[in-house]
């Protein structure tokens, strides 16, 4: 009998070894890597000498989209008791057809050869009614973040915020207190859509994220110039983000509006060759029938 119970022991003490183990590594949906290491050389082998310009406009051709307002009737406590807002993504054209909140970048720059990094820190406030992106004395709906670099967001509502990230970032921020800031790195180069994880659907902000400075966000006039650019053929890119809406996710409970899906954005590319001392002018046409 006493040999029987010693196995039994040795039996049952292993088994509780093996369920007390140390358990398997979380899989996410989404794998977590190392974020690449931040471009230490920019602008280190600078020479203006060797720089040119590449300056340009994006125009709008055609017809004018008409844009219907995002309807909030069926959002518990809209904000202002408002119905509808704007939708944020809306084509903003001059009267001479110039259009604004247009990304323009180069794409293939040498970070060594680069001007340094000339644009302040970025900071995102949340509120209900809209969602202000700040960066010097700029406020809008756009900025330029260097690679590697933090973002601060913050709310001054009492209202539960939090900030949902996807494209060149994928990640959803907590802001559980007014008036504390969190810090996020932005670790990928692209274009980056902040939209509400709260319930506010129809908040959104963009942040091009990049190694180089060579990026812009047109103005009212469509204009964008890059200055100093090294000698060499480039790719330019104009991105600007669609306003026709995918799709509409609801609470599965409450049946409420949560989420808001815009279609791809329209992305137009050319190539450009920038000469020492020289200036390339280039434009961009867009029209509504590239949003599809």
């Amino acid at each position: 009998m006493r040999g029987w119970r010693l196995v039994f022991f040795v039996l049952a003490t292993a088994a509780i070894v093996w369920v007390m183990r140390t358990s398997d590594p979380p899989r996410p949906l989404h794998p977590i890597r190392p974020a690449d290491p931040i471009a230490a050389d920019l602008g280190s082998a600078f020479d203006s000498v060797r720089c040119g310009s590449v300056t340009g406009h994006v125009r709008w051709v055609g017809p004018r989209p008409i844009v219907e307002p995002i309807r909030l009737t069926q959002v518990s406590s809209p904000p202002g008791g408002k119905t509808e807002s704007a939708n944020p993504n809306a084509p903003i054209i001059s009267k001479d057809n110039y259009l604004a909140d247009a990304v323009v970048f180069l794409s293939g720059i040498d970070t060594a050869r680069s001007t340094p990094w000339p644009y302040p820190p970025v900071t995102v406030e949340v509120a209900r009614d809209g969602m202000a992106i700040r960066q010097g004395s700029s406020v809008g709906r756009y900025a330029i973040v260097r690679r590697g670099t933090e973002v601060e967001f913050v709310t001054h509502e009492a209202a539960l915020h939090s900030v949902r990230a996807r494209g060149a970032s994928f990640f959803t921020q907590m802001l559980a207190t007014p008036d504390r800031p969190v810090r996020r790195v932005m670790s990928d180069n692209g274009i980056v859509e902040l939209s509400s994880g709260s319930g506010y659907f129809w908040l959104r902000g963009y942040l091009a994220v990049s190694d180089h400075p060579y990026v812009a966000v047109t103005g009212p006039d469509g204009s964008f110039r890059f200055d100093q650019v090294p000698d060499g053929e480039y790719d330019i890119v104009c991105w600007k983000a669609n306003w026709r809406i995918d799709r509409l996710e609801r609470d599965p409970e409450l049946l409420s509006p949560v989420r808001l899906h815009f279609r791809p954005p329209i992305e137009s590319r050319q190539r450009v060759a920038v000469k020492a001392g020289g200036s390339q002018v280039i434009d961009f046409a867009i029209s509504a029938a590239e949003a599809r």
